[in-house]
């Protein structure tokens, strides 16, 4: 997503009740009410996302609550030399970490259509973007995927 992961998230896997959650566990932030969520460093997500049509819910920050629906389209013969997994394909930019959630990110879009306002909170929204941002931007060849294993291990060490 382009997001810095410095937020709890979790992948929900089938429904409730059957469902499985794999994330970042934290009793005190289960995004779906009661149950536990499973250590993503732990239980590789190929492992229940194997057939095209599987299907999942993505919650990423849970005070923003960004909610994805993932659909495993397509499972393609691998290439010989190619890294994965990767993206074919996306559309429209990552939504800034912290901005609000869907309700701050259409503030936001909407600030950038109005350059030069005189609005206050148009150009405080503007200054924390921090620089340019163009919300229907999308690089496949900019997106990358991260170990969860190699994130906790750098984590832990951070942490020394």
């Amino acid at each position: 997503m382009g997001w810095e992961d410095a937020h709890l998230h979790a992948f929900q896997i089938g429904s409730p009740p059957n469902a499985v959650d794999i994330g970042i566990p934290d009793e005190d932030a289960m995004p779906w009410g009661e149950g536990t969520t499973l250590p993503g460093w732990e239980v590789p997500f190929a492992t229940r996302f194997k057939q095209a049509g599987d299907r999942c819910t993505y919650l990423y920050d849970f005070g923003d609550d960004w909610s994805h629906e993932v659909v495993l389209e397509e499972i393609l013969p691998r290439a010989a030399g190619g890294k994965y997994p990767r993206c074919l394909a996306g559309a429209r930019a990552c939504p800034p970490e912290d901005c609000g959630g869907i309700y701050g990110y259409t503030q936001l879009c909407w600030a950038l259509t109005q350059p030069g306002t005189a609005d206050e909170n148009i150009e405080e929204l503007l200054e924390w973007l921090g620089g340019d941002f163009d919300p229907k931007a999308f690089d496949a060849s900019e997106v990358t995927f991260h170990s969860a294993k190699r994130r906790l291990k750098a984590l832990r060490e951070d942490m020394r």
